[in-house]
């Protein structure tokens, strides 16, 4: 097993008092005030209320991955203890005189591992087969991981045979201290198999956190800076070891333009080659485009795509590179795979409608799919954000539907902060105009180096 440090989680506690505190304040104002924000803004309330469930999400997140670095220390601290067992009944094993009773033994385990070890590989945990099929089996560490597991698993089943074998008939003609001793190494043996399960099933558990962690990222590139800004305030408090975090740290800094940070802190995810380290890779490239970096950019993304691993933030993570550098058929191609997946349907469908809108003025049947991605994206959705409406109102506009898209710029207006209310102005005067205006699909809030 490799070793890890352990660290505990500690969160900005000052930072998120006043975040909440700033929040409370919005929202009062905007519930009891005549003149107040409810009136002249009312995104603002939708949008202080996003921020505090943000928070508590991230803390929670936190305080599980927590949680889950404890079971890592107390499965390592097991381990310890097993070997210590072992380590301490092996001379008192080495000096049990029952010569016949060795000769048992021993001819019992080459029967065991002529007949059963085979039996015993067929039958290994499915969680096993599960992590070789996955993007973490492809994992270099990961799959050393498995091999030492695979062997130990195999060592402890033809013990734990051995024990079933020797209690009913082998182990009365031992004396009471000789027992004791063959009795506390079997039921070791047999804790150590039940102890590489758990670590298996934490090693299949620990990449879940990016899927929690993954719609903090900003995905969508449609978060505020407050609401971008209030996320990272808590991440600063990650693990040092939780890799996911990092990502979304990454993304975060990047939206706001603060690439030498991006790049500090996805670097430190690259470093520790970790399941994560692909999706690092691809975060790399991608703010090394925004850079102008484009040499480097290319190369690292060549990396993460020689790993193969089919991750579907990676596919996510390569479909925004292809439409950030106007290659839209490629990035067409990428969300439209992931519109098999649950997790990604919704935005994927989302943004094939942005897709069809960008390309309608080339073609109708752009158009038509712009307004078929948007309705399914939008049918897909329990309730309906500034974001939502103003999407289909795009893709309504571009099939020249411009009552329904007049309706739904409206209700994007309702629900959009001052922030989000300029793009919409920017959207109702082309659809005065009858045009279209260019989607940005590498927004973002820092100054861009020229490409």
């Amino acid at each position: 097993m490799s070793e890890f440090q352990w660290k505990q989680i500690i969160l900005p506690q000052n930072g998120l008092f006043f975040l909440r505190l700033l929040c409370m304040t919005v929202v009062f104002l905007c519930l009891w005030h005549p003149t107040g924000l409810s009136q002249d803004s009312p995104g603002v309330q939708d949008s202080s209320q996003a921020i505090e469930r943000s928070i508590d999400a991230l803390e929670k997140i936190q305080k599980d991955y927590g949680d889950f670095l404890a079971k890592r220390k107390r499965i390592h601290e097991d381990y310890s203890k097993m070997e210590e067992i072992l380590r301490k009944t092996e001379e008192d094993f080495q000096r049990i005189n029952n010569d016949a009773m060795r000769q048992q033994i021993m001819a019992m385990q080459s029967s065991l591992q002529s007949t059963r070890i085979f039996d015993t590989l067929v039958d290994l945990p499915d969680s096993v087969r599960e992590i070789r099929n996955t993007p973490q089996g492809r994992s270099r560490s990961t799959r050393q991981n498995i091999n030492r597991f695979q062997n130990d698993l195999v060592r402890a089943k033809a013990m734990a045979d051995l024990d079933v074998a020797i209690r009913g008939v082998q182990l009365n003609q031992l004396d009471a201290a000789s027992q004791a001793t063959v009795r506390r190494r079997l039921e070791t043996f047999q804790s150590g198999m039940k102890l590489q399960n758990e670590w298996i099933q934490w090693q299949s558990d620990w990449p879940k956190f990016l899927d929690r962690y993954w719609p903090h990222s900003d995905p969508e590139r449609r978060f505020t800076k407050a609401e971008l800004e209030a996320r990272l305030e808590v991440l600063k408090g990650s693990d040092p070891e939780d890799f996911a975090a990092m990502i979304t740290s990454a993304w975060l800094y990047e939206r706001l333009g603060r690439w030498d940070e991006a790049l500090e802190t996805i670097e430190k995810v690259i470093a520790a080659e970790t399941y994560f380290e692909s999706t690092a890779l691809c975060t790399k490239a991608f703010i090394l485009y925004e850079l102008g970096k484009e040499k480097d950019a290319k190369a690292t993304l060549q990396l993460a795509i020689k790993m193969d691993t089919k991750s579907p933030y990676d596919r996510w993570i390569r479909a925004r590179v292809a439409a950030s550098r106007k290659q839209l058929p490629e990035a067409e191609k990428e969300w439209k795979a992931l519109t098999t997946l649950k997790d990604f349907e919704l935005e994927s469908r989302r943004a094939l409608a942005l897709v069809g809108y960008a390309r309608s003025g080339k073609s109708a049947a752009d158009a038509k799919k712009s307004l078929k991605e948007a309705q399914l994206a939008y049918d897909l959705e329990p309730t309906h954000d500034w974001f939502s409406h103003l999407v289909l109102c795009l893709a309504f506009h571009v099939s020249k539907s411009e009552k329904e898209a007049l309706m739904h710029l409206d209700k994007a207006e309702e629900k959009a902060t001052d922030e989000n209310l300029e793009l919409c102005k920017r959207i109702r005067e082309a659809i005065a105009d009858g045009r279209t205006i260019e989607w940005d699909f590498q927004d973002g809030y820092g100054d861009r180096k020229p490409n």
